[in-house]
């Protein structure tokens, strides 16, 4: 039973943003968005740490958000 309510409350928060990883880790939104998309050049510490703030919060990059930042206008 405890686990259902567990569910409900997760239901309930909005999802993680690159913002928050970046906050959780003391890092830019691009250092997250670099590690994020597999990038080279990031330090091993960083990146370590950066995963496990993505980790901790369950951040999902948004692929509505991706195609939407791509458009041209």
């Amino acid at each position: 039973m405890r686990g259902a309510t567990n569910k409900m409350v997760a239901a309930d928060q909005k999802p993680a943003t690159i913002a928050d990883v970046a906050s959780l880790a003391g890092v830019s939104i691009k250092t997250v968005s670099r590690v994020a998309n597999g990038e080279q050049h990031v330090r091993a510490t960083t990146r370590r740490h950066v995963q496990a703030a993505i980790d901790q919060l369950g951040y999902k990059a948004n692929p509505y958000a991706r195609y939407l930042s791509s458009l041209r206008t």
